[in-house]
């Protein structure tokens, strides 16, 4: 078993009995909402009751990712979600059930906690759920300028 599989196991064992699961993730693909070094409160959640904006963890090849739900595919009784990092412009292979591990519910970073369950950012999720990809786009720009002034 390798470290990310421990990790998603301890994970799925913590959530399923109702507790929320504490995480530090990596990585810029989900700036600005989440910055890289932040702890993410991965709570218990059904599949099918995912809503666009929602931002979920989930199993990724060996490892795991903590991305925005964008669009949701039905089909034959196989629900699936599309999902992407805010600051990506590619689209995560479909998520289905089995690679589901659970919602974020909160962000811990080094200027507080940021409740992603407030009316605010719920609709905040769900404009950029539904960003084209150009929007990705013009924020790598505007990060680029930004580290470079």
């Amino acid at each position: 078993m390798t470290k990310h599989e421990a990790i998603i196991e301890l994970a799925r064992e913590q959530i399923a009995k109702g507790f929320p699961f504490r995480l530090t993730v990596y990585g810029s693909s989900m700036l600005p909402s989440i910055p890289s070094g932040s702890v993410v409160n991965v709570v218990q959640c059904a599949f099918d009751s995912l809503k666009l904006g929602d931002v979920v963890l989930f199993r990724s090849g060996g490892g795991f990712r903590c991305h925005r739900v964008i669009k949701e595919l039905s089909g034959e009784g196989c629900a699936r979600f599309h999902t992407r990092g805010d600051f990506t412009l590619n689209e995560d292979a479909p998520l289905t059930e089995e690679m589901f591990i659970g919602r974020v519910s909160e962000v811990l970073t080094r200027a507080g906690a940021i409740n992603l369950n407030s009316p605010v950012l719920r609709i905040y999720g769900r404009f950029a759920a539904a960003a084209s990809p150009l929007a990705g786009l013009l924020r790598r720009i505007k990060f680029k300028i930004i580290n470079k002034l």
